[in-house]
């Protein structure tokens, strides 16, 4: 969405010890809109940290065993 959950940008900024990930379900956004998007929010992720829908399906493809795809 276009706003933040109220408390989540103070909530994640506080957890900086700790990497995050930020997933988004948008497969039509590249990571590189996505963190523009969050740091318009406030929050402070590098593009490593974004993963889509299309990645991960990527990576489930990628590591799927051949006859599983048949």
């Amino acid at each position: 969405g276009g706003d933040a959950v109220p408390g989540a940008v103070e909530a994640l900024n506080r957890a900086r010890d700790v990497r995050l990930a930020y997933l988004t379900n948008n497969a039509n956004r590249p990571p590189e809109a996505v963190a523009a998007h969050l740091r318009e929010l406030g929050l402070h992720p590098s593009v490593d940290d974004i993963i889509t829908s299309a990645q991960a399906i990527a990576g489930v493809i990628a590591v799927a065993d051949p006859c599983w795809a048949t």
